[in-house]
């Protein structure tokens, strides 16, 4: 590229004149070098900036992401509840101890396939005596 350049700045001019024509390319070169420098790493710069943000967005929609599926599981979760029929713990101990209460009194009665329930301790056993007294 040096070469051309002198070339050029020698043209047909001769002696002071063509030396300072030569001088205005290189230094009018070298500037525009410096420019194509400057122009290079600004666009390096910005896309950079671009990358870094792009990275941050990323980093929201998949933190928004992650709430979301929070959000839905619990939301499943109460719809399933609801689906099974959430009843209160008071209902579900009342049915269980009336259940508790027809084996024994069948027990009771036949000495039938519900006997066993007197002859094993546990809960049973202990709710079908606290009925007794």
């Amino acid at each position: 590229m040096a070469q051309l350049i002198r070339e050029k700045g020698r043209g047909n001019e001769g002696g002071i004149a063509g030396r300072q024509r030569y001088e205005e390319i290189i230094t009018g070169t070298q500037e525009s070098l410096l420019r194509c420098f400057k122009e290079k790493r600004k666009k390096k710069e910005k896309e950079k900036k671009k990358e870094k943000k792009n990275k941050e967005k990323e980093k929201k929609k998949k933190e928004k992401r992650k709430k979301n599926k929070e959000k839905k599981r619990g939301r499943r979760r109460k719809r399933r509840g609801r689906r099974r029929g959430s009843r209160g713990k008071e209902e579900v101990e009342e049915e269980v101890s009336s259940s508790v209460e027809k084996e024994v009194s069948l027990s009771e009665e036949e000495g039938g396939p519900h006997s066993w329930i007197l002859e094993t301790p546990g809960p049973a056993r202990l709710v079908s005596e606290s009925l007794a007294q």
